[in-house]
């Protein structure tokens, strides 16, 4: 057992170079640095994204007006809708609802307009 006491270590002394410690004044400059570089590549990629992705983004479809709807429901065959590139797709349920809704909405205004028109009628009225 004497061996294991011989065989212990021994703490060694240790005395640091003072000009081997990194300078904290480097990796501020350098931590500065990085921060302005993330910056303007951050400012650069907004530009971008404002400034030159919309011009190369595709036209939006054209929103249907009430015309071009009433003279969908009179041209195209029922629970069919043809397309730009001519192939027939069924009609979704939702786009089925929206024209009820556009063709309540214009009958409701066609009867408006003929009550009117009739008691104008009555009351011998010319235009």
């Amino acid at each position: 057992m004497s061996s294991d006491s011989d065989d212990r270590l021994r703490p060694s002394s240790f005395d640091p170079k003072p000009g081997a410690a990194p300078t904290p004044e480097k990796s501020a400059k350098s931590n500065q640095n990085g921060v302005w570089i993330a910056g303007a590549v951050g400012v650069v990629l907004l530009a971008f994204v404002v400034l030159v992705l919309p011009s190369l983004a595709p036209e939006p479809a054209a929103v249907p007006t009430p015309e071009s709807l009433s003279s969908a429901i009179t041209d195209s065959p029922p629970q069919q809708v043809i397309s730009n590139r001519g192939d027939i797709q069924e009609r979704s349920p939702f786009a089925e609802a929206q024209m009820a809704k556009a063709r309540r909405a214009a009958q409701e205004a066609l009867q408006q307009l003929l009550e009117t028109q009739a008691r104008l009628e009555a009351r011998a009225v010319n235009a």
